[in-house]
């Protein structure tokens, strides 16, 4: 499979202390290494991948030696909400946060990870194309920002097809237009889609207004 959305070298990424992508995933096959997103060139980036076949996630940062990783927390054919939180000025064991359905979960970290996100020259990219393999699955409703968003946050992005922060928005993407990936965030960062077809989503509702 070498199915996977590009959304592009996003400069805002680069160098930034923060960041948060909450994603609604729907994973067919628990495969070693298969990636749900990444910004990665040249063994150096940022990205978030499955860890063997039982349902453990890893988050890698700056290189390969320098992970954090989830128990088996994942199970297949279930829509699931994942929203990880990079935070480089806080202690090296609480610099990433994984939230799992809306709640966070403990993570062992191994290494030393860095305190902002490395420069690369490499796309943001969904479902492959970065360190991992290409995800046997489906995704839904990205959203990116340069922030550390909060616990309550994450809960209200997890609830809503819109994004409720709109502030250091950097993606928008329902996934929800055929093969377009349009971001809705004004910063245009549109995604170009290669291979996926759209299939219905989880039941995430629209959001009413703020």
């Amino acid at each position: 499979m070498d199915d996977k959305v590009d959304h592009g070298d996003i400069a805002a990424i680069d160098g930034s202390a923060v960041l948060t992508v909450s994603i609604w995933v729907f994973v067919d096959t628990l495969v070693d290494s298969d990636e749900f997103w990444s910004k990665w060139t040249a063994n150096v980036g940022i990205a978030l991948r499955l860890a063997g076949a039982t349902g453990a996630i890893r988050a890698f940062f700056d290189n390969q030696a320098n992970y954090a990783t989830s128990g088996d927390i994942l199970t297949t054919a279930v829509w699931t909400h994942l929203g990880l939180v990079y935070d480089g000025g806080l202690a090296n064991a609480d610099r990433f946060k994984l939230y799992f359905n809306g709640a966070a979960s403990a993570l062992t970290v191994t290494g030393t990870l860095n305190t902002t996100i490395p420069a690369t020259t490499a796309s943001f990219n969904t479902m492959g194309g970065g360190p991992g393999g290409f995800l046997d699955g489906r995704m839904a409703f990205l959203k990116v920002w340069t922030a550390a968003l909060g616990p309550q946050e994450i809960l209200a992005e997890m609830h809503n097809w819109r994004a409720r922060r709109t502030q250091n928005l950097l993606i928008g993407a329902p996934y929800d237009d055929l093969t377009a990936a349009e971001d809705f965030s004004g910063n245009r960062n549109h995604g170009t889609v290669t291979g996926a077809l759209q299939v219905p989503g989880p039941p995430v509702p629209y959001g009413a207004p703020d």
